[in-house]
């Protein structure tokens, strides 16, 4: 195996990485213990930054990968970063405010984002249609 590039702790902090490959593996998503997640082309270069007010728990991309979804431990609410606008939002899910998400996952077959929370609560997102579903029969 051939190495093609490294990140050194300098660029990333000393903590546990969280990271994803955008699907088709062009881009790598990175996150580490200085709040951000980082964007990396294949060769290795920054293509973006993201800040975040806490440390990333959890990163997924959508099937199509224009979206990733970031779970943070300082924010109830999830962050979606859409990869070709670089728009950010924020994703609550409106039950309590109070609620912290603990588990995330796109759909492989649908735009739907599945989000689990401490309380037992489970939230969908329909990507398509920007609505949250928490009444869908599981």
């Amino acid at each position: 195996m051939k190495l093609i590039w490294s990140l050194t702790e300098k660029e990333l902090g000393e903590d546990e990485l969280v990271f994803e490959w955008r699907p088709k593996g062009n881009y790598l998503a990175v996150a580490s213990s200085n709040n951000s997640v980082k964007l990396y082309d294949r060769s290795g270069h920054l293509i973006d930054e993201l800040f975040l007010p806490g440390r990333v728990e959890a990163l997924s991309w959508d099937r199509d990968g224009d979206m990733l979804a970031i779970m943070n431990d300082k924010d109830t609410a999830v962050t979606l970063w859409e990869f070709a606008s670089k728009t950010v939002n924020k994703l609550d899910s409106g039950m309590s405010g109070k609620e912290k998400p603990t588990f995330m996952l796109w759909s492989q077959i649908s735009p739907i984002l599945a989000i689990g929370y401490d309380t037992g609560n489970l939230l969908f997102y329909n990507q398509r249609t920007s609505r949250v579903n928490d009444n869908v029969p599981v």
